[in-house]
């Protein structure tokens, strides 16, 4: 095998690594993406519950006092949503462009395995 060969193969070794190493991140952010689904679902959950036990408690309570009481907590249990799903938006976000940084270098990294491929067959 002539310095050039040996080159190449050393490069291709390399590519494969960052590749492994790409993938490894990518199946990461996958997961946290997944994750995060399950966390919505269970916000969403949460919710349900909650305003479930809001009405309820609307039925029982009688008299202004209570149901300025009850104004105020659907007022404070509907911000809490509003930040949690602001939260939760910009979580996402965040993975989708980590998502989409590591697609771009494994693509980048195929194209030069391939590159190099094709230079040891010629």
């Amino acid at each position: 095998m002539d310095k050039r060969s040996q080159e190449v193969e050393q490069e291709l070794l390399q590519i494969k690594k960052s590749l492994e190493q790409e993938e490894d991140a990518l199946f990461n952010v996958k997961q946290k993406l997944r994750q995060l689904e399950e966390v919505e679902g269970d916000i969403k959950q949460a919710k349900w519950e909650m305003n479930d036990f809001l009405y309820h408690m609307q039925d029982v309570w009688q008299g202004e006092q209570a149901k300025n009481t009850f104004w105020q907590i659907d007022d404070d249990v509907r911000q809490y949503e509003q930040k949690t799903v602001t939260i939760t938006t910009e979580i996402q976000n965040e993975l989708n462009k980590e998502q989409k940084k590591h697609q771009q270098s494994i693509l980048a990294l195929e194209t030069k395995q391939q590159d190099f491929k094709k230079e040891m067959r010629l």
